[in-house]
């Protein structure tokens, strides 16, 4: 629902256009953790560049959470020296070939009106509800206008993934499966679920500390932006929860699809 309301309603090319890097930079990740390869630098490299140039704000908020995966990623990964050289390259190549774009909008942001306009704009009235979050009716005005304000939903689908990738975790607890890949993916669902859970925090009010403190060096406007994040998640928590579910995957999948 979020991808129609940014294509559909806000008409956002940019909002729209980070949904082609972030699967390719969180891929390359995911193959550098497990060896060292310069096609994956690139690409990452390439992603990450295409991420920024898509959208400066959004593409913050992607980076934070591939981050965090990092950190997560890294005491696991199969040569921790390699995986580090490979991903430091990987900031270093993204960075660089978007650097024509960012730099100047950093040092020359004091000429222009930006602050003065955009800093006004966030004090706190754009957080989104978990009712928002479940259920909000379609319509085409701003975000909680009287006239029909544009959905926010992260999806029905979406949440029932969540609820039943945390009860198969917690099933593989039970189990006590010491097959290395089921430690392997039952630790990336961990993960997952508590950044998701993070994503869905940083939407809601009592995060609005934390913004502040953010505000202060990387400006974002509307706080619900997470919902990008959000649902890349909930897709990556799909993918796993199909992975999961044995000989009757194919199914699983189709049935997600047509749901």
């Amino acid at each position: 629902p979020y991808r129609f309301s940014n294509i559909f309603v806000r008409a956002s090319i940019g909002d729209a256009t980070t949904f082609i890097f972030a699967p390719l930079v969180f891929w390359s990740l995911w193959k550098l953790k497990e060896k060292a390869d310069f096609k994956w630098v690139a690409l990452g490299g390439l992603s990450i560049a295409g991420l920024i140039l898509s959208h400066a704000m959004v593409s913050v908020l992607f980076l934070s959470i591939f981050g965090l995966y990092f950190l997560f990623s890294l005491p696991i990964a199969k040569n921790k020296i390699s995986y580090l050289r490979s991903c430091a390259l990987l900031i270093l190549g993204g960075f660089g070939v978007s650097a024509y774009y960012f730099i100047p909008s950093i040092i020359e942001r004091s000429n222009t009106k930006f602050q003065e306009l955009m800093g006004q704009i966030f004090v706190g009235n754009y957080f989104a509800t978990i009712n928002d979050l479940i259920y909000s009716k379609w319509a085409y005005g701003v975000f909680h206008s009287k006239e029909g304000a544009m959905s926010i939903q992260l999806g029905l689908v979406q949440w029932l993934v969540v609820a039943i990738l945390a009860v198969t975790l917690i099933i593989y607890f039970i189990k006590r499966n010491k097959s290395k890949t089921d430690k392997s993916k039952t630790a990336l669902g961990i993960f997952l679920l508590f950044a998701f859970v993070f994503s869905i925090f940083m939407m809601l009010s009592p995060s609005l500390p934390l913004w502040k403190s953010i505000s202060k060096y990387v400006f974002i406007d509307f706080p619900w932006r997470m919902l990008a994040v959000s649902t890349f998640l909930v897709s990556i928590c799909t993918g796993l929860l199909i992975s999961l579910s044995g000989r009757f995957r194919h199914v699983f999948a189709v049935l997600l699809i047509i749901l």
